[in-house]
């Protein structure tokens, strides 16, 4: 199992990891998601048909099964690894103070304060407060 050699310019909707064995191939694309990268990984299975072409299939057979999760094995140690990375150079750069990114709150308020905050505004700004449940055995 490898990791392909970074080639020329990869195409848009080329995948960002490609990994074989054998026959057995695992294309892993990465997705830019709100909180960070997230991983689609397809595994497939190269052959020739009757007439000699090279085609692709995720139809496994039995001898292909270990040699498969070996390779999704493998995939998951890579996405993991670049997952690490990602939140390492995230977390670098969050220590550094950036102006120009300020949000509206203080520093020193935790999201739990915000959110407390607001519960109070909001429930100062409707001038009513939740009336005790009523005691059920006085019924």
């Amino acid at each position: 199992m490898s990791e392909a050699p970074p080639g020329k310019a990869k195409p848009e909707n080329a995948p960002e990891i490609v990994l074989r064995d054998n026959s057995l191939r695992a294309a892993i694309w990465k997705v830019d998601g709100e909180y960070g990268p997230i991983y689609n990984t397809k595994i497939s299975r190269y052959y020739k048909n009757d007439e000699g072409e090279i085609r692709e299939t995720s139809s496994l057979r039995e001898r292909d099964l270990l040699p498969a999760a070996e390779l999704a094995a493998e995939a998951h140690r890579s996405i993991r690894d670049r997952k690490r990375e990602n939140a390492q150079t995230r977390s670098e750069r969050d220590q550094q103070p950036d102006q120009s990114n300020h949000d509206w709150h203080d520093d020193e308020l935790s999201r739990g304060d915000i959110q407390r905050e607001r519960f109070k505004q909001e429930r100062e700004s409707k001038g009513t407060r939740r009336e005790k449940p009523r005691d059920r055995a006085a019924r």
